[in-house]
């Protein structure tokens, strides 16, 4: 219903021709870098030549480097006087883009959109427009999920970027941003992203490249949580390492997925680190997509909040052959408070559940029942992988000379330490057996089938539990077999 011509101002909308053309980009007004025109499609007339103001003091909208979004919800902008039906926007930005380099386009539309760029030394008219989002520049819909668009310039300089959004009926938001594939920008910050091959001896081999990539085999991404270093970064390493030198997935290849500098965060939980989940995952998507790398051949090793980087790209590529989901971090539920995993869209994005990221999804998770060492992971999100499993730590040397100390010590130590847990599960090989769904509780107990839980603790939504020592590892793991018989495996 809608198409477009080369001259950008005029837009066909249901079979209506909309005058909506303008001779010189001085015309624009700008704020925060940005300017445009409002139409309404109704009349056919543009509304105004200021665009509505994005700036700090509207927390409906945002607007700053590569990022632009506005959610008018049902209201739509007061200045047009129709509600949220027929208006629509064209937006304006000045870009640097270089020669090559793949830029990664991100929009969230409710209804109609598109996205152009042309160089600012071009005339409007001529042929140097850039369709990103279609090849004619044509409006497209059904962006309400998101849609991903690859933009690779074939010279450097300054570009217009156009954006255009036209909303039909009901909610109205839009949101766009763009990444190269050197880094991710959120919230007006950028933050270096990097896909590294890894073995056994040598840890690090550097930047994944055609050149050292083999696309015929299965790939393992491995993800850290909230960044740091330490311990932390060690257990990680060593956990892509051990993928490598094991052949718990056999004919595979390790990358290591370095988003470090996001994954700081200041706040405990790490909700300003979690609202960057999003873009790391759209950032990893394309970049192994680069690669040649099938989803279907590509297995992901999450821990903490790396567990959401790995569900995210699961979910956009339409599903991954495997997810392991370690600790993943509290909260990452759906509800009010969960984690918000993109910063750059007004509207709240939270997690997927597990099972719906790949054909196959397992979730290691700290018991509840361990002290305080429980209080890092997420027991529910957990278990919406297809098999999950309480991991208890029999045995702790407290820390710390206060109460508190010892207990944020402890929770701390279980969540990371929990890493090297499925680390042991690759070198001595272990198999999952075959089980009875949703038989044991997040402290670890084995509850009857049919169970009505009266406490969420209670809850059996577990397929076993691994109980290990800090000093020596894994010492078994209990589960119920198919025919009801509780049994144990793994035995040290």
């Amino acid at each position: 219903p809608l198409k477009s011509e080369d001259d950008i101002g005029i837009a066909t909308i249901d079979g209506k021709i909309l005058s909506v053309e303008y001779a010189k980009v001085g015309d624009i007004n700008f704020s925060q870098d940005w300017g445009g025109l409002m139409f309404d499609w109704s009349s056919g007339k543009v509304v105004n030549k200021e665009w509505e103001r994005f700036n700090s003091n509207d927390s409906n909208s945002a607007s700053y480097k590569n990022v632009i979004s506005k959610n008018w919800g049902n209201g739509g902008p007061t200045n047009l006087g129709v509600g949220s039906n027929k208006f629509g926007v064209f937006l304006w930005r000045k870009a640097d883009f270089e020669a090559d380099v793949t830029y990664n386009f991100s929009v969230k539309a409710d209804d109609y959109y598109k996205i152009r760029a042309i160089p600012v030394s071009a005339n409007f008219s001529n042929n140097e427009w850039s369709n990103i989002s279609g090849q004619n520049g044509d409006w497209l819909k059904n962006a309400y999920e998101g849609k991903k668009y690859a933009f690779t310039p074939t010279k450097s300089g300054e570009y217009w970027v156009n954006f255009g959004y036209a909303e039909e009926t009901g909610d109205a938001s839009f949101s766009l941003s763009w990444d190269s594939n050197k880094d991710i920008t959120v919230e007006n910050k950028t933050f270096p992203v990097k896909l590294s091959l890894y073995n056994y001896q040598d840890g690090d081999k550097g930047k994944a490249e055609r050149s050292n990539i083999d696309p015929n085999k299965d790939t393992v991404v491995v993800i850290h949580g909230r960044g740091g270093g330490g311990k932390e970064d060690e257990n990680i390493t060593g956990l892509a390492k051990i993928a490598a030198y094991s052949q718990y997935y056999p004919n595979s290849q390790v990358l290591y997925l370095d988003w470090k500098d996001a994954a700081k965060s200041d706040s405990q939980p790490p909700f300003d680190a979690a609202k960057r989940i999003r873009s790391v995952a759209d950032w990893a998507t394309n970049r192994l997509k680069e690669l040649g790398i099938d989803p279907k051949k590509t297995i992901l090793l999450g821990h903490s909040l790396g567990s959401y980087v790995a569900s995210e790209i699961g979910r956009i590529s339409g599903g991954v052959k495997e997810l392991v989901a370690l600790d993943p971090a509290f909260p990452g539920g759906t509800g009010e408070g969960s984690y918000d995993i993109d910063g750059n869209n007004l509207v709240a994005d939270r997690t997927i559940d597990f099972n719906k990221a790949a054909t196959k999804s397992i979730a290691l998770v700290v018991s509840d029942g361990a002290g305080a060492g429980g209080f890092a992971g997420d027991n529910p999100r957990a278990s919406s992988a297809n098999d999950s499993y309480i991991v208890d730590f029999t045995d702790y040397k407290e820390r710390g000379k206060g109460f508190r100390e010892q207990q944020t010590n402890k929770a701390t130590d279980h969540h990371n330490r929990i890493v090297n847990i499925f680390s042991e599960i690759m070198l001595r090989n272990f198999d999952f057996p075959s089980h009875q769904r949703d038989r044991f509780s997040d402290i670890g107990k084995v509850q009857p089938v049919g169970f009505k839980a009266q406490q969420e603790f209670d809850i059996p939504r577990h397929e076993g539990v691994i109980t290990a020592t800090f000093a020596s590892g894994i010492n078994g793991l209990n589960y119920v077999n198919p025919n009801g018989e509780a049994k144990r495996t793994w035995n040290s």
